[in-house]
């Protein structure tokens, strides 16, 4: 979304605030984003039309035979590859790093760590 405080942020499907992407000289009127190329057209009201990549920075951990990976900015997705069986975990905002060991499962987001522990 970008608005009149001259900056273009990214949200969540929930409205949530994931990031700041870019910040602009003047204010802009249109943003639109192309999913399949991960582009985002952008233009202002001086006239100045921008095309930007959007580079995903791939986010995993791994221990043993579990694999944790960010999926879609918001959530985490445990698999355990010796059994073949996956857990999918939303936690709503942008997931910033992550990291597993045994039966733990630690997420780092904007403003707090979220600890996941595995029962039996």
């Amino acid at each position: 979304m970008t608005g009149t405080d001259k900056k273009v942020s990214l949200y969540s499907r929930d409205l949530g605030f994931l990031t700041e992407l870019n910040t602009l000289n003047d204010w802009s009127w249109c943003t639109r984003f192309k999913p399949k190329s991960q582009e985002l057209v952008l233009t202002t009201n001086s006239g100045w039309i921008s095309v930007q990549q959007l580079a995903k920075k791939n986010v995993y951990s791994s221990y043993r035979e579990l694999y944790a990976k960010r999926d879609n900015f918001t959530d985490v997705i445990v698999e355990n590859i010796a059994m073949n069986q996956k857990l999918k975990v939303k936690c709503k905002e942008l997931v910033k790093k992550i990291s597993i060991f045994k039966d733990k499962l630690a997420v780092l987001q904007n403003e707090r760590l979220l600890i996941y522990v595995a029962g039996e």
